[in-house]
């Protein structure tokens, strides 16, 4: 019993830790989106997703697959690490040049 509820901690810790960034995430898209003036309709025509997905990645309910990750990266002129990762040095090192 007590290993299944130590199990149960650890996977409410792991979607905790998810869910923080995938929030992340979200304020990161809608900050850029809103600076730029843009409607949830504008950058997700440019990336190829639905507005509906696109507005899952900024409430933090999803997070944008790798592809897409580097499609809204070079959309954002942003490295991936920018929008995926919560310091720079947690980034490898390809990550950390802009979108191409």
């Amino acid at each position: 019993m007590k290993k299944k509820a130590k199990n149960a901690r650890k996977a409410k810790k792991a979607e905790k830790t998810i869910s923080a960034k995938n929030a992340r995430c979200g304020r990161l898209l809608k900050g850029f989106r809103s600076r730029n003036e843009w409607s949830q309709k504008t950058p997700a025509g440019d990336v190829g997703v639905a507005t509906r997905t696109w507005s899952r990645w900024e409430q933090g309910t999803r997070f944008p697959e790798t592809d897409r990750l580097q499609k809204i990266a070079t959309y954002l002129r942003v490295p991936v690490c920018r929008i995926c990762c919560d310091e720079a040095w947690q980034c490898p090192r390809q990550m950390q040049q802009p979108g191409q």
